[in-house]
């Protein structure tokens, strides 16, 4: 149950980074005045395959003792993340086989990537927070 809660906070937050990334590229870069339909389905698959990628990396590699090499998995991360997204980008037609059109896409995953980091450190901050007053409200009348 806990893998589907990680699955489903990660699919929430990479996707609205997406949709980020997508509405400032059409607004600012396209010459088309509305993202078509079929996009917008392409975008929650590549918000599923980039979660499960997340989840992966977050339940098995952190888990098994590459803390210490947290940068090493990072790297790795993001990579696969490049990997699947140029995947997604080559099949749905978002990128041409080109490495100026693969080195954005690797750019527009580094955005989301960065916005995603971002939300889960406030995020998990504030919870922590949280957290540390319970704790000490509940423990203050026992010392």
């Amino acid at each position: 149950m806990r893998i589907m809660q990680e699955f489903l906070k990660w699919f929430v937050y990479i996707t609205t980074g997406v949709l980020f990334v997508c509405a400032v590229i059409y607004t600012f870069f396209s010459k088309e005045e509305m993202i078509p339909s079929e996009t917008l389905w392409q975008i929650l698959l590549a918000g599923v395959l980039t979660s499960l990628v997340t989840t992966v990396f977050e339940k098995f590699l952190m888990a098994a003792e590459m803390v210490k090499h947290l940068y090493v998995v990072g790297v790795l991360h993001y990579a696969s993340l490049c990997a699947c997204m140029v995947a997604c980008g080559l099949v749905f037609g978002w990128v041409e086989l080109q490495p100026g059109s693969m080195v954005q896409m690797c750019l527009f995953v580094a955005v989301v990537y960065l916005f995603v980091v971002a939300v889960d450190y406030i995020l998990g901050r504030q919870l922590a927070e949280k957290i540390n007053r319970k704790l000490k409200e509940t423990y203050r009348g026992k010392e």
